[in-house]
């Protein structure tokens, strides 16, 4: 082989020799180009391995989504390359050791006031978090949780330390640069639901795809968050459940990131409280989004991945779940 081809044009080569030599067809044809996916998603791109080591990888790989039985259905083929672009989409192309530091919070301090009145909030917050978890922020009321919030969300800005997300860091962007960070990586759902009264239920999910150049489709987050009948509706027509449904689905059909929750289910009755956690706990696993929760109710902590517990602008404990709980099945 020459030393000039790129590893994914030798694939490609590969794939065509192999289709030759068993003379396909067009539907055999169909899932190679499918399968072409799969092959550069297990790291065909990579211009650091041989040859020999992508050709290797890539008949392996093949090997597993099933390419090498011609006697496999279509449809199993390709829902092997579905699974391997879904595993793709949440990994992107990241290992273990960057994935663990998806959000990077480090050496955050906040104060308010000046002199004699001054309150320092945040006193040297660290922690790291991975993509796709569901992380629970728990302290009492003055604790520091939704001022940490609102830094991570770049409202508000830290006197010293730093916020990276994927490697970018808040304290070293402009303002311009911090509007695009929170329309590229972040969804907010407040405690209060502020939706644009004159527009219906479709309309204010569909404000937060105007803001996302990779938005969900409407339609299916509609369906997801139970809203479909109501979607022509008036913010005024809807229940406190509703209107807070339509409040996640404008943050989420941006397919953001990063999901921001302040106090979500705080204005909300119990049973309606217990339905918004269970929606949010679905939509962290369907879109593999990481989930950061405010709260002070303790109950909540069980549902999570990542227990943070945070008293007088102190991290006073980081603990993995184990064993969490089905939101639907909370008591408090």
């Amino acid at each position: 082989m020459s030393k000039g081809h790129k590893p994914h044009v030798l694939a490609h080569k590969w794939f065509y020799e192999f289709g030759t030599r068993h003379n396909m067809s067009i539907k055999a044809g169909r899932k190679l180009r499918d399968m072409r996916m799969v092959c550069r998603i297990a790291g065909v791109r990579s211009t650091e391995q041989s040859e020999e080591s992508v050709l290797d990888e890539s008949r392996k790989r093949c090997r597993i989504a099933g390419v090498r039985s011609t006697e496999q259905s279509e449809e199993s083929v390709l829902d092997e390359s579905r699974k391997q672009r879904r595993i793709a989409r949440v990994q992107k192309g990241k290992t273990k050791e960057e994935k663990s530091m998806f959000l990077e919070i480090k050496g955050i301090h906040r104060s308010f006031g000046a002199g004699e009145n001054r309150v320092e909030v945040l006193k040297g917050i660290d922690v790291e978090m991975e993509r796709g978890e569901l992380c629970v922020l728990l302290g009492p009321s003055g604790s520091g949780k939704s001022t940490l919030l609102n830094i991570i969300g770049g409202i508000d800005s830290a006197d010293s330390g730093y916020i990276s997300i994927a490697g970018e860091k808040t304290a070293d962007m402009s303002e311009k640069a911090l509007t695009a960070y929170r329309r590229k990586h972040l969804g907010y759902i407040f405690q209060q639901y502020n939706l644009i009264p004159n527009l219906t239920v479709r309309e204010n999910i569909e404000v937060g795809a105007y803001l996302s150049e990779k938005p969900l489709n409407t339609d299916e987050i509609l369906e997801v968050l139970g809203l479909t009948q109501h979607q022509h509706k008036m913010p005024n027509q809807l229940s406190g459940g509703q209107q807070q449904r339509t409040a996640i689905g404008r943050a989420v059909i941006k397919n953001p990131d990063i999901l921001l929750c302040d106090e979500p289910t705080g204005a909300l009755d119990y049973n309606t409280s217990k339905d918004i956690l269970k929606l949010i706990s679905d939509v962290n696993e369907k879109y593999g989004c990481t989930v950061l929760m405010v709260t002070h109710n303790d109950a909540i902590q069980n549902m999570a991945d990542r227990v943070i517990k945070l008293h007088d602008g102190t991290i006073r404990s980081n603990i993995v779940n184990a064993d969490k709980t089905d939101a639907a099945l909370l008591e408090w």
